[in-house]
């Protein structure tokens, strides 16, 4: 396993993106971010794509994480070369565990919504239902004020 730490400029989803072609990175790789640069990668996901990071981010098959262990440096990113703790999630089945992420249900009908109040198209709802139903109580939720109901307050 090998470690290198790397200035790639600002720190984004198309810089990230960059790298991991200029590097020549693998799905046994995995690049690791301050937990500040990674929170704007969040958002930045969050307000290109108008919906919820998946946590664990695969970028180009490469996986994208916060670090938890201080090793890396703001605006700079940690290379992780042959990570042995880095999984191939392409081949890891979703409904081994319970999804990371937070699922937001109008608090006045109980309908399934995006983070901010907002529809979801009928396949995203039904894969959010059935994961409900799955994992149950496990699952983070949270209510808001949904554009079903969004009238009633």
């Amino acid at each position: 396993m090998e470690t290198l730490i790397k200035n790639i400029g600002g720190i984004c989803i198309k810089s990230l993106r960059d790298a991991i072609l200029d590097f020549g990175l693998t799905d046994s790789d995995t690049i690791v971010l301050h937990t500040l640069n990674f929170d704007d990668i969040v958002i930045e996901h969050r307000e290109t794509y108008r919906e919820s990071i998946r946590i664990p981010f695969i970028l180009l098959g490469v996986e994208i994480r916060e670090d938890k262990e201080n090793r890396a440096f703001r605006d700079k990113i940690l290379i992780i070369k042959n990570d042995d703790a880095s999984k191939n999630y392409s081949t890891v089945q979703k409904e081994e565990y319970p999804p990371f992420e937070t699922f937001y249900r109008c608090g006045w009908c109980g309908n399934v919504v995006d983070f901010d109040g907002a529809c979801l198209s009928s396949e995203k709802r039904s894969e959010k239902i059935r994961l409900l139903e799955k994992f149950g109580s496990s699952i983070n939720v949270k209510a808001v004020t949904g554009y079903c109901c969004e009238h009633r307050g």
